[in-house]
């Protein structure tokens, strides 16, 4: 195929074009998202702190998501449970053929033969 390694062979149709592009904003993103994870790391501890709570050794992975959606709650008065009827499947696609239309003038046929 003409490709050095079987990452290459995989870029060239994609938008990335090579394994370094792709590296390169993986790393970027990484940075980002570390400091954005530390921040929500912290008010999660600072969340058990208050709470009276103590976990030793600090949040885990095992944790974060329920301490995450106390920390929803009890800042921001969100309960996801509340919001997952408008994200069932059929809510979220009749959703986006709804804006597709709209935004694009698509227009979507059901096919009953195939």
């Amino acid at each position: 195929h003409g490709y050095k390694t079987f990452a290459e062979y995989q870029c060239v149709d994609r938008m990335a074009k090579t394994p370094e592009n792709v590296l390169k904003l993986l790393e970027d993103v990484w940075e980002r998202a570390k400091v954005s994870a530390d921040k929500e790391r912290e008010a999660l501890e600072e969340y058990v702190k208050e709470s009276g709570s103590e976990l030793e050794g600090g949040i885990q992975a095992w944790d974060w998501r329920y301490y995450a959606e106390k920390v929803r709650k009890a800042k921001y008065d969100f309960d996801e449970n509340l919001l997952k009827p408008y994200l069932s499947l059929d809510s979220v696609r009749k959703a986006m053929f709804s804006v597709s239309e709209r935004l694009f003038g698509l227009t979507y046929v059901l096919r009953e033969d195939i």
